[in-house]
């Protein structure tokens, strides 16, 4: 089942969400609600009913689930302060060259990791 998104114009767009298998569904769903509404109310202009009915005049756009931001983090290895080399094994206290305790820094990302293991062979015992 996908959500589609129908705007209907009368002056402005009204919009419905509605949830359905094909856009000819979500149509089928809106004219059934929504238009009997529309057909009913004076305020409603002839011409503006015209256009309603009238799915040619329909902007209908399927609503994609969202996309998750997370980012995946490992608690083995951690970022320092600088601007190169800033991933170290969770074995090192603090950084020699900033000074940034592993305590107070975040985990580093699981995907930088793996690319910083592959410049950085002898820490892949740390993984």
């Amino acid at each position: 089942m996908k959500t589609y998104r129908v705007a209907v114009p009368i002056k402005y767009y009204l919009t419905v969400e509605v949830r359905a298998e094909s856009e000819e569904d979500a149509i089928d769903e809106v004219d059934g609600v929504l238009l009997h509404d529309i057909a009913n109310n004076p305020k409603v202009k002839a011409l503006e009913r015209d256009e309603a009915y009238d799915p040619e005049h329909w902007d209908i756009q399927e609503i994609k689930p969202a996309v998750s931001h997370t980012v995946e983090t490992t608690e083995k290895f951690w970022d320092c302060e600088c601007d190169i080399d800033f991933i170290h094994p969770k074995i090192e206290i603090n950084c020699s060259k900033c000074g940034a305790i592993a305590d107070d820094q975040p985990d580093s990302r699981v995907m930088e990791v793996a690319v910083y293991l592959e410049l950085h062979p002898e820490l892949k015992q740390y993984a």
